[in-house]
């Protein structure tokens, strides 16, 4: 459940926001009709990364994007109120992600996410079922008591840590090194 190198990441206790009630849809042509129910809780803490614009420039034309940071826990056997078995997973976002979604005018805002949250959920677990799944696009935000599918509190889960910049700024006489500027100089002086 846990990563087997905890140093690596960070457990974090995710709180409820919402839920997404959708279903599965089966890929294969010869596999059973209907799909199983599916609850995706959506959670939120702190220690996930907020979301950020992007620009993409390798097309033709500039496009702006929104890049919303997700970790997504396993999956989980549970009922609905018919007594029929479900399938539950529980992701956590950025807080201002959640707030973004319940805030005045935030229903496209909150359409967008459920997009992106099924999409993950979909592309980390339906690929690789037996036989493998998509999720239904049609989603209903049903109003659950506490806000959440499952027993509370949700349960920990381990996120990365942060990546660390991969440009290092050396510089400084007594590091032995020198700016591109003063080694230009030298260089200048020396020819």
């Amino acid at each position: 459940m846990f990563p087997s190198h905890p140093q690596q990441g960070e457990r974090i206790n995710p709180e409820p926001s919402f839920v997404i009630k959708t279903a599965t849809v089966p890929t294969d042509r010869g596999a059973v009709r209907g799909g199983t129910k599916v609850f995706i809780n959506v959670t939120h803490a702190a220690q996930v990364p907020g979301f950020r614009k992007r620009r993409d420039l390798s097309g033709s034309e500039a496009v702006e994007g929104l890049h919303v940071p997700i970790a997504i826990g396993p999956p989980r056997t549970d009922v609905d109120r018919a007594g029929r078995p479900c399938s539950v997973y529980d992701v956590v976002v950025n807080p201002e992600v959640t707030s973004g979604c319940v805030s005045r005018g935030g229903e496209a805002f909150r359409h967008m996410v459920c997009g992106i949250v099924m999409q993950n959920v979909e592309a980390k677990f339906g690929r690789k079922a037996a036989p493998p799944w998509t999720l239904n696009e049609a989603y209903k935000l049903p109003t659950l008591a506490n806000r959440y599918k499952g027993k509370l509190p949700p349960p920990a889960q381990w996120v990365r840590s942060p990546r660390k910049a991969g440009i290092e700024t050396v510089g400084g006489e007594a590091a032995g090194t020198t700016t591109p500027a003063a080694a230009a100089a030298a260089a200048a002086a020396a020819g």
